[in-house]
């Protein structure tokens, strides 16, 4: 192979990124590249340089190496077209490496493998491997193919689809059934050594000419004023050609680039529509379709579900329906009744009366397609992201970002977030100490210091992991922002378990009125003094029996209703008496739960933490957004508050855990706030699936290789 072949194999790994085995819409990209590359560039790239060359044929070695330099600099593995491996320590230099990248994915290109230990070859064919759509966390099923004549072992790789695993002792049952006779530890260190393959980052250059065009200039300055350089005039017509031939390289793969971000910010087809409503909004609608619901095919495998989220007995029948009460808000999903869908649907204002949408899809994605019809209109935003850095067990994502990617992932997110709140909108976006000090600065950029509230601090749950030369980690932060100096939160008071206390009053006359009406009583301060609190708040703290009198003589204790004296024994004497009042919440939040212990889901975040949150910054009817929404404590918390509420979320245990938990929730379940906040039941919400990147790459690109 020639030297100049060398280069255009190399520039051409470069242009189309590296080359890796599976079924996915990213295979379809590398390929749809690499036949663009073959087709498109290549010619015209090597007739240019014919061309451009014809007067100085000796440059050409240099210029091809001079091509490779630039461009190697700036084209990932992936393809991507940013700064390979950005600085890890420098926010501000991070931030600058990544700010003009959308973030896609981080993934592992997994190719074939072949693993020889002690004697025993294995091969792991991934052409069948589906790679990961977004940035859910990818495990794998091996499937034992065949021993073939030179002894190798070979495993067919394919992603795990259900939740039972595909353990050690099942491959070596596989094995045991062919007669083959291996030790598990080889498998499993061949495996280990298969899964550790290179780890690296999807992105989009939202502007790949600007950027590769300034890059190119920079370098060219610094190539200009090396010590070496020809001044010539055939020298300097020599770096003509270099800049002509570079910037047209560049003009090629900004082409394909900006195809890329057509593709990412396209609008995404919504796919397995349906919705979940309770019996009771039918029945007060349509007594007529509510018969016919109960008679319909569909309410076999309807009751089933009921029974496996544990709202019905084993011997439920449908006429229980009916007769008991506590079944009417039992939660029918369309899915089971698409005939009647329609009827259905047409009872209610959809825009008016859905409480809510559940959605499955990568988070930009839902963002990005949801932004038009509710831009501007959510209220309260929380967001509880995969921590970088931290440990993998709990989490169904991806979380061993390096600092710049999880940056860009944030940025990009958060700038959809900011366009869909209303001008009084907050978000609360909860980091550990790995990311709290990107977290506030990124905010800082995207909100703006101006509306910087507070950081709050929260505490962690669980038992932690020893800690060497450092404290236990106890807290986790909250950073407090608002869309404009218009958003702010309501007073809020904690309750404090200590005993009551006698009216407050100071000493000195104020030009107000000093008494205070209680009970219907006028209550009148010590001579030369005036009550503490204010007629407005006594009022308030009344209403929620956190004032009394309190008879001296046989200690009565009076808490509504107009005071005559003690009906008890006739006192006129008596002690006004708060409880030791209630406190204003302030930015230390320690002294409630913000995880909840599942071993469903270890990082289920506490009702009681979204409550607190969901009441300070927002009113009945208000929408509550959360879009790394995991476990579904924000979408629960604001439908029992009286809330709208819109979730998204990626991971498969969105309808295993997720969908499941709302249809409780809808039902009346009693966990969490629902006794604080007398939640009853009843509801009505829809949820979907999204069209991914993955997907419109696959469609798209099919037809084109």
């Amino acid at each position: 192979m020639t030297k100049e072949q060398k280069f255009f194999n190399a520039l051409k790994d470069l242009f189309v990124g590296a080359q890796v085995k599976g079924k996915s819409g990213y295979i379809k990209l590398m390929q749809a590249r690499s036949h663009y590359y073959e087709e498109i560039v290549f010619p015209k790239l090597l007739e240019d340089i014919d061309r451009l060359l014809a007067p100085f044929p000796e440059y050409r070695q240099e210029l091809l190496e001079q091509l490779y330099d630039f461009f190697s600099r700036y084209i990932s593995p992936t393809g991507s077209i940013c700064f390979y491996n950005p600085t890890q320590h420098d926010i501000a230099l991070l931030f600058w490496k990544t700010h003009m990248l959308y973030y896609v994915k981080t993934d592992r290109l997994y190719n074939d493998l072949e693993v020889k230990l002690d004697g025993i070859k294995f091969f792991f064919d991934v052409s069948k491997l589906e790679h990961k759509k977004a940035n859910e966390k990818q495990e794998f099923t091996y499937e034992f193919q065949e021993k073939i004549d030179d002894s190798t072992l070979i495993f067919e790789v394919t992603s795990r689809k259900t939740t039972s695993k595909n353990s050690l002792d099942d491959i070596l049952c596989q094995l045991q059934e062919k007669g083959l006779e291996v030790e598990k530890k080889l498998i499993k260190r061949a495996i280990k050594m298969f899964e550790h393959q290179n780890e690296i980052d999807y992105f989009i250059n939202k502007d790949a000419q600007y950027f590769l065009e300034e890059q190119f200039r920079l370098w060219f300055l610094q190539h200009l004023f090396s010590s070496s350089r020809d001044w010539t005039e055939n020298g300097i017509k020599k770096l003509q050609v270099l800049k002509e031939i570079a910037f047209e390289i560049i003009s090629s793969i900004s082409r394909f680039e900006n195809k890329l971000i057509q593709i990412w910010n396209k609008p995404k087809f919504v796919l397995n529509l349906s919705y979940v409503i309770t019996l009771d909004r039918i029945t007060a609608r349509d007594m007529h379709l509510f018969h016919r619901l109960t008679n319909h095919p569909g309410i076999g495998p309807q009751v089933e579900e009921w029974q496996e989220l544990g709202l019905v007995g084993d011997n439920f029948q449908v006429i229980d329906i009916i007769n008991k009460k506590s079944h009417h808000h039992l939660p029918i999903d369309t899915k089971y009744f698409r005939d009647l869908e329609g009827e259905i649907l047409s009872l209610f204002r959809l825009d008016e009366e859905l409480d809510g949408w559940l959605i499955k899809s990568e988070n930009y994605q839902a963002l990005n397609t949801i932004l038009p019809k509710f831009q501007d209109r959510v209220q309260v935003i929380y967001i509880d992201p995969p921590f970088n850095h931290e440990q993998d067990a709990g989490y169904h994502y991806s979380v061993k970002y390096n600092d710049a990617t999880w940056i860009t992932l944030l940025e990009n997110r958060l700038q959809l977030a900011r366009e869909i709140l209303k001008k009084t909108g907050c978000i609360f976006v909860r980091c550990d100490y790995n990311g709290n000090m990107y977290v506030r600065l990124l905010m800082d950029q995207v909100f703006g210091p101006e509306n910087f509230k507070n950081e709050i601090i929260v505490r962690r749950s669980g038992i932690q992991k020893a800690a060497k030369n450092k404290f236990l980690v106890a807290t986790d932060s909250l950073f407090f922002y608002s869309k404009t100096e218009e958003g702010k939160p309501e007073n809020i008071y904690e309750h404090r378990e200590t005993n009551w206390l006698p009216f407050v009053h100071y000493p000195g006359p104020r030009k107000t009125k000093q008494n205070r009406i209680v009970f219907n009583y006028v209550l009148e301060p010590p001579p030369g003094r005036h009550w503490g609190l204010k007629q407005e708040l006594i009022d308030k703290w009344a209403a929620k029996r956190w004032v009394r009198f309190r008879c001296r003589g046989c200690g009565y204790e009076h808490y509504d209703g107009e005071w005559k004296g003690c009906p008890k024994c006739g006192s006129q004497e008596f002690i006004p008496e708060l409880k030791n009042p209630p406190k204003k919440i302030d930015s230390n939040w320690t002294n409630i739960q913000s995880y909840t212990q599942d071993p469903a889901f270890p990082t289920r975040n506490a009702e009681e933490l979204l409550k607190r949150i969901i009441e300070a910054t927002s009113t009945a009817g208000e929408i509550v957004m959360d879009f790394f929404l995991g476990s579904g404590t924000t979408t629960a918390t604001a439908h029992k508050m009286g809330r709208k509420w819109i979730g998204v979320e990626m991971d498969d245990r969105f309808y295993t855990y997720l969908l499941p938990r709302m249809k409780k929730v809808l039902s009346g379940e009693q966990s969490g706030i629902s006794k604080e906040v007398n939640w009853q039941g009843g509801g009505f919400f829809k949820y979907c699936e999204l069209e991914q990147y993955e997907n419109t790459l696959q469609s798209f690109y099919s037809s084109r290789v």
